[in-house]
């Protein structure tokens, strides 16, 4: 009789011991897993902040340059006597009368 018992105290402790094995390897991978996502999460904060800063400046820039050009357009336009010529930035440059159309 006592030797069943200590064989099944052998039996008992190896089993609680590989449980805990078991345990501590299915922790360690689930915290793996979890600290993978919130870098995840934060890269992707990041690149977002990033975007948005960039598409921040592109829209400034764009802006800049439409108030540039529209004050070169409003400065362009000005009065000779009574006609009123405006002198357009295109590649081309025009010169709109009030009586005629000249291509300089």
């Amino acid at each position: 009789m006592t030797m069943t018992r200590s064989k099944q105290s052998g039996s008992v402790i190896i089993i609680v011991l590989w449980t805990a094995v078991l345990l501590t390897v299915l922790v360690t991978a689930m915290a793996g897993k979890v600290r993978l996502s919130a870098q995840t999460a934060s890269h992707n904060r990041d690149a977002s902040w990033e975007w948005a800063q960039l598409m921040a400046a592109v829209n400034f820039a764009e802006a800049e340059l439409m108030l540039a050009r529209m004050a070169a357009d409003r400065s362009a336009a000005r009065r000779i006597g009574r006609r009123r010529v405006i002198e357009s930035s295109l590649p081309l440059r025009r010169r709109v009368t009030a009586n005629k159309l000249s291509i300089a």
